[in-house]
């Protein structure tokens, strides 16, 4: 049960693309798994793309850019999608301590990490793109507790 939403500024500025690595990764996954904040970033995402795609239209009115759309959408047709179902194909199952989890897809290419564990608590370090933010996925069993 989730029992935390990211506010809408966070949501926004995930469906702009302007969040770190550490970040874009946590808010991902918890889109995925609540429909609520789903929904909330679908919107924003398509209103933002909307807003974008206006004021590149008006850019590219103002420069009287040439592009052959044509051949873009040839070059596009032409590509395989080998590259993303290679993605899809990686387990996302982690077990820790005789448990099994499902990730959200988000987390598909942090699972090559190693458990570490202390007591009743066990630790996954994820790879963030700042040395100011860490993450981690952590396993609790019944009666443990986050040392504060």
């Amino acid at each position: 049960m989730i029992n935390y939403h990211p506010n809408d500024d966070m949501l926004l500025e995930h469906a702009k693309g302007c969040l770190n690595l550490a970040m874009t990764t946590a808010l991902s996954a918890h889109c995925e798994l609540c429909s609520i904040c789903q929904e909330k970033l679908t919107t924003m995402t398509q209103q933002h793309a909307h807003i974008a795609l206006i004021e590149e239209d008006a850019a590219a009115d103002e420069l009287e850019t040439s592009i052959d759309l044509d051949d873009m959408l040839n070059s596009i047709m032409l590509l395989t999608p080998s590259s993303a179902s290679k993605r899809q194909s990686k387990s996302a199952i982690v077990t820790v301590k005789g448990h099994e989890y499902q990730l959200p897809n988000a987390l598909r290419q942090q699972i090559s990490g190693t458990w570490n564990g202390l007591g009743k608590i066990s630790r996954m370090r994820l790879e963030t793109d700042s040395g100011e933010a860490r993450a981690s996925l952590l396993h609790i069993e019944a009666g443990g507790e986050i040392p504060e």
